[in-house]
Parts: structure tokens; sequence; C-alpha cells
């Protein structure tokens, strides 16, 4: 596992997106040929399009990084087969751009694990983003729904002891876990809690233990932390990776890592609140103002995650979009 050293700045950090569009190369038809021959306790979100339909947010999260975190060196764009609409005619991306986004086949992340794929399923993609070819040592994952909102620096995500994760200790048995595990199992879906209490059992041997439980908010990664996770687990990276959809099974890599750094540095994670958070399915504008005005009563929010924007109504869309475009001329 590399160490962080002075001149933390002069460290290479790339980015990294996961993005899918459902109605394109036929994914649908795959998806539905998959879901027929899946084991039966696949959880009902995987049916569901938004979890695979993509609109403009790939576009506003491109630009978000672009023009608010001008250290970056690379961005890569994970995604089985497509190319993401970043055209002139799409995305108005700056010249000095052009050369430094890379779009990546779920293949090459799968090397040597291609039985696996196709995948559906973020879990499993997240699990190998770090193999990514040419990847530098640190680097952020964005799920294509997160946006940075503001001027951001290194410093926002890493520091002398390493990445900086963002979110809070959390126990197993904690009232709050407890809840949302049953709320997510109740609704028959994986939800975005029990991966993470997945990653404790993963870190200590089958048994529950501390770990950290993650704000929606891009993810800070060490690359060499994982790999040396791996190399000594990959019984467990196999086990992850071959759920083609989405499994109670399965373990959240952003917890895993974030919790290792934790154990590693003894440093907790910032639980500062710095993004807003907005799912705008059967939701009416006032609710998606409610929402985001954090945004514009403290200029210490970073970031937004907006979950399913596709499925939002037109008219809720259509001012979500308008708020992000916002955003990005800093008029927001």
């Amino acid at each position: 596992m590399k160490d962080l050293s002075p001149g933390l700045d002069e460290h290479p950090v790339d980015a990294v997106i996961t993005w899918v569009d459902s109605n394109k190369n036929g994914i649908k038809k795959r998806i539905a040929k998959y879901a027929s021959q899946a084991a039966s306790g696949m959880s009902s979100e995987e049916y569901e399009d938004h979890r695979y339909a993509s609109g403009n947010e790939i576009i506003f999260c491109i630009m978000s990084i672009i023009k608010n975190a001008a250290f970056i060196r690379r961005i890569y764009i994970v995604t089985d087969g497509q190319q993401p609409p970043i055209g002139p005619e799409e995305c108005n991306i700056p010249d000095t751009w052009q050369n430094r986004i890379k779009v990546v086949d779920h293949r090459e992340i799968f090397s040597g694990l291609t039985d696996y794929l196709p995948t559906f399923n973020s879990l499993s993609i997240e699990t190998v983003l770090h193999r990514i070819p040419g990847l530098s040592e640190h680097y952020i994952y964005f799920n294509d729904d997160f946006f940075i909102l503001r001027k951001t620096t290194y410093a926002d995500f890493f520091n002398e002891a390493g990445p900086i994760s963002r979110g809070y200790l959390s126990r197993p048995g904690s009232i709050p876990v407890r809840y949302d595990t049953a709320k997510a199992r109740n609704s028959n879906t994986v939800g975005f809690v029990i991966p993470m209490v997945n990653a404790s059992r993963a870190i200590h041997k089958g048994k529950e233990g501390t770990f950290v439980r993650l704000f929606h908010a891009p993810y800070a990664f060490r690359k060499s932390t994982l790999v040396d996770f791996f190399e000594t687990n990959q019984a467990l990276l196999v086990n992850n990776i071959r759920h083609r959809f989405r499994s109670y099974e399965q373990f959240s890599v952003a917890a895993l890592s974030a919790t290792l750094e934790w154990q590693r540095s003894g440093r907790p994670p910032d639980s500062t609140v710095r993004h807003v958070y907005v799912k705008p399915i059967d939701r009416f504008t006032g609710y998606c103002q409610l929402k985001l005005l954090p945004y514009a009563a403290w200029d210490g929010i970073l970031f937004a995650c907006i979950q399913s924007m596709t499925c939002a109504s037109d008219q809720v869309r259509a001012f979500l979009e308008h708020w992000l475009w916002q955003c990005l001329q800093g008029d927001a």
C-alpha cells in the first residue's frame, strides 16, 4: 500500500464514472434475458427501468468535473460497449479535455474474469474499477448522478493520511442501520446500507464490526488499498462480481475501501454534510426546491446527488436540469 507524501497536489488524480443507457445496444433485451435466468432472491429493483435509464446526467456530471475539479488528470467512463453522449454535437467539452476523457469497456476491467459478463450490477462493476488500465493511484469515483457544484481542490478529497471519506462510523446493530436494513428488505430492494454492512463482514472475516457509512457524494480511493486487499482475498472479489444483478450478499467496495483507510490511519470520516440529495420520483417541484435549499444557504455545499431524474415528471426534470445548468454557470 502506497503512502501519501508532501506535495499532495502533485499526485495525479483521475475521475471514474459508471454509465449505461438501457435504450441503446439492446441492453433492455439482455437484461430481460438474464433476469429470467437469475436466482429467485434477486431484488425487485433490478427490474426497474430507472436503474439503467440515462438522460442528461452524464453530461452534467462530466461538465461539473471539468469546471469544478481542475486538478483531475483524466476522466474514465466505464460502460458496456456503449458510446456516451460526449461528442461535439451533444456535449460542449473544451478542446483541452478532448483527449483526457477515455471510454472503458467492461471487458477491460473484467479481464481474466469475463465469465461474469455481461453484468448489469453496479456493485459488481465497482468492485473492479481499480483494474482500469492506466488508472492513477488516487482516483475519485462518481455515479453518473453525482455532481460537483462548487470549485474543489485535491485537499477536498485527499490529505496526508489518504482519501477523505464522507460519512460517519456506524455499527451493524445500531438502530439506524437495523431500520434501514429492514426497510430495504421489506420493500424487496438491496438499498444503500446493506452492502455497507456486508463490507464490514468482508473485512472482519464474516463477523460484524464498525464500518464507514458513506454519504451520497463522490468517493475518493487509493488504488493500492484495494489491490492489496484483493490480492489476499481473491475469493471475496470473485464472489462479489459473480452476481449479474444486485444481491443481498454483496458488499460496497466504496464502504470497504473507506473502512480499510479508517482502520489504517485512525482518522474518522468527515461527517460534515457537504452535499444535497434529491430523489424526485413522484415528487413535485416544491419538494425539490426544499431539498436543494442548503446549497443556497451555505457555500460549504460542494456536491449533489440527484437520483433517478429520468423518472421524474417532465416539469420536475426540467426544473432540476435548469438548476444544474445554473450551478455550472455559477448562477444558482
